[in-house]
């Protein structure tokens, strides 16, 4: 009896030919391969961004309090955009803006005054309400230090804001833009950092080849966040 060469290569070809496809649609996607958002999109990618961090506990808890009403919630997402299309780079996985992050060299990603003036922050950002402008510059300063302890005498890329719309999530296209910043990382041989304020979101970027730094327990929320690096793939 002769082995079924044939049917074999039948069934396995086509399985290798899908499995080569989504290998080099997710693992070697670049900068080219997304959206680079525009000024145009800001108010777009605000709702997207609000959209996916409806859950998130850390800026449930943060708009709760400070009673940032709902259809001023886009101008807090929208401002770390907006800030990255000057001082960093800010795309999202295509034209439909299903999922966007923004992100920076670490020689521009302290938002300091002055850089959110010049970048259009101050204003756009205010128009949450200035109370809660400020309540959120003393609530994440800490954040800020620990980074910057953390990545001393480093130069690295932060991650700032990274999120997909709730009904496309699960469907790689986080992944798809995650890939894209580590190509650039990789290239460099830049370490990544980042922040999340979930266990499950920890152990996601575990898989993408992140190491928990430690976790800080942030004033006025009484909340965790977990502090994340990445270090260059060779």
């Amino acid at each position: 009896m002769k082995f079924p060469w044939k049917m074999l290569s039948q069934i396995l070809v086509p399985k290798f030919i899908i499995f080569k496809f989504f290998f080099n649609y997710y693992m070697n996607n670049d900068l080219d391969d997304l959206y680079k958002l525009q000024k145009t999109d800001i108010k777009k990618a605000g709702e997207v961004l609000t959209d996916a961090f409806k859950e998130d506990p850390i800026w449930a808890k943060f708009i709760k309090d400070n009673q940032i009403k709902a259809h001023k919630v886009n101008y807090l997402f929208g401002s770390p955009i907006l800030y990255a299309l000057k001082y960093g780079k800010a795309y999202a996985s295509s034209s439909n803006l299903e999922g966007i992050a923004a992100w920076f060299p670490d020689s521009t990603a302290d938002m300091t005054f002055w850089r959110t003036v010049r970048s259009g922050v101050f204003r756009y950002g205010s128009k949450m309400g200035m109370k809660a402008a400020i309540k959120m510059a003393k609530t994440f300063r800490p954040v800020e230090k620990d980074r910057k302890e953390h990545m001393k005498n480093t130069s690295y890329i932060y991650i700032t804001i990274i999120g997909v719309k709730q009904e496309y999530q699960k469907r790689g296209f986080g992944g798809k833009i995650l890939q894209a910043i580590f190509e650039e990382a990789d290239k460099t041989h830049t370490p990544i950092y980042l922040e999340t304020a979930t266990p499950q979101n920890v152990k996601m970027y575990e898989k993408y080849g992140f190491k928990v730094l430690g976790d800080l327990i942030l004033p006025r929320l009484d909340l965790p966040m977990w502090k994340m690096r990445r270090d260059p793939m060779n």
